[in-house]
């Protein structure tokens, strides 16, 4: 019974991203991102060991608006699917594949993934995740 729990441990538990991995987009497993709102999904990649930073894909449903935010610590993103607007501290940006962006800690930002098709990023944190909805945003 030991073995079976820890091997379900382990199987929940992201790999470390010090451990060589070869990650394809096309096996990602997403499932709906707790606590945002419906259309956001995510699929976890590796977790740093010493900063307990997250790295994975992301998903937003075409249509789908991530309200306004802020983390505790620094993101680092790049849009690899679709198309939307990141919007930072009240500037908005059109975003397509291929592009990057690193957004400090505390920085207010959200996402809308246009209409058309749905967007897929990655992302790596400085530190572990957490998402700080402002007031006026609706998850």
């Amino acid at each position: 019974m030991t073995i079976l729990i820890a091997l379900m441990l382990a199987a929940a538990t992201p790999s470390s991203t010090e451990d060589t991995q070869v990650v394809h987009l096309k096996d990602a497993k997403f499932t709906p991102a707790k606590g945002m709102p419906e259309g956001v999904f995510s699929a976890p990649i590796g977790v740093d060991p010493n900063t307990k930073g997250g790295t994975g894909y992301a998903k937003l449903t075409s249509g789908t608006k991530l309200g306004e935010h802020t983390h505790s610590f620094a993101e680092y993103t790049s849009l690899i699917k679709g198309n939307g607007t990141l919007t930072v501290e009240d500037k908005s940006y059109d975003i397509e594949p291929g592009d990057y962006f690193i957004l400090a800690k505390g920085t207010r930002h959200s996402l809308t993934c246009k209409q058309g098709a749905d967007c897929v990023l990655l992302t790596r944190r400085a530190g572990p995740t957490d998402y700080n909805f402002t007031k006026t945003a609706s998850k």
